[in-house]
């Protein structure tokens, strides 16, 4: 009579992710980073849109401005023009610096 075959197990070395700990790289994880950009971008459009509001209202071309913010960190533009004389100054340098390129 035959015996019957013996049943054969494996075991491996390799280790396996834990289903509970996400991957960084995680659908989860893209949208949640997704959200916090687009959480920072509203934020920044807001805060632009009261500051210019803000600025509209200035009479004199010394009075102080409300600083623009970053629309990807929401933080005040670095070397953003304290008065509107220092916009004007701003623009004409805008203007020089690229008055050289060619429209495409």
């Amino acid at each position: 009579m035959a015996q019957p075959a013996k049943k054969v197990t494996q075991t491996t070395t390799t280790p396996t992710k834990s289903p509970a700990v996400a991957d960084s790289h995680s659908p989860i994880k893209d949208a949640e980073k997704t959200f916090k950009d687009l959480e920072t971008k509203v934020k920044a459009i807001n805060i632009n849109n009261i500051a210019r509001t803000a600025n509209s209202h200035l009479v004199s071309a010394d009075e102080k401005l409300h600083p623009l913010v970053s629309l990807k960190t929401a933080r005040a533009i670095d070397r953003f023009p304290d008065t509107p004389t220092g916009l004007s100054k701003l623009s004409r340098m805008y203007m020089s610096c690229h008055k050289t390129r060619k429209p495409r």
